[in-house]
């Protein structure tokens, strides 16, 4: 089915980029305050599904702590996460090139995605082993821990998107791919090529 897709033969399922003002609607919004456990924890969900480029709820429940890595850039000195290689939908076992996105620091920047990665780690809970945490009802800034020792479940991560556009009264209704669109199209608008953008979304 997948081959006929590719040469045309089947329907394909195009999903809406997230248009900048419900963009800016979404980072600007409460449901994204890193002063809060589940602003903290929305923040950096919606991070890593735009520049790791997630297909969906593609293995979003599996992920650990173990699945991200801060790193510096030796040439500007600059920390960006990075993702260990993981099969997936598109990025198959024989596949030989080196894929996958980056979350870069962008010094200054009150939504720089590494600054919000880093305070979501540290405040994890740390006999959870899942990197998705279900956040504290009742909290303090000075908390060590602002999440349970309780994974989120996998219907929720599947529905992060569809319930922001309900929540936050979008200009329509976009899914978690959408996101995905939304981080190619962010590409291309920095003079990526067709080819760059490939490799990184595996499409």
């Amino acid at each position: 089915m997948a081959d006929l897709k590719r040469e045309g033969k089947g329907s394909v399922d195009h999903h809406p980029v997230i248009s900048d003002a419900d963009l800016k609607k979404i980072y600007n919004s409460m449901y994204l305050n890193i002063a809060t456990p589940a602003g903290l924890l929305n923040k950096v969900q919606m991070d890593v599904r735009l520049y790791f480029f997630r297909r969906g709820s593609e293995n979003m429940h599996k992920m650990t702590k173990e699945t991200f890595g801060l790193q510096q850039d030796p040439n500007t000195g600059l920390k960006f996460v990075s993702k260990k290689d993981e099969l997936t939908k598109n990025h198959i076992e024989t596949d030989k090139e080196n894929v996958g996105g980056y979350m870069p620091e962008i010094p200054g920047n009150l939504m720089c995605p590494v600054s919000s990665f880093e305070k979501y780690v540290a405040k994890l809970n740390d006999h959870c082993s899942r990197f998705w945490q279900r956040p504290r009802d009742t909290f303090a800034d000075s908390d060590e821990h602002w999440y349970c020792n309780i994974p989120i479940e996998e219907k929720t991560l599947s529905s992060f998107m569809s319930t922001l556009s309900k929540d936050l009264q979008l200009s329509q209704y976009y899914t978690n791919h959408s996101i995905r669109a939304t981080g190619a199209t962010l590409l291309s608008r920095n003079q990526y090529g067709a080819a760059q953008i490939m490799s990184v979304t595996g499409n």
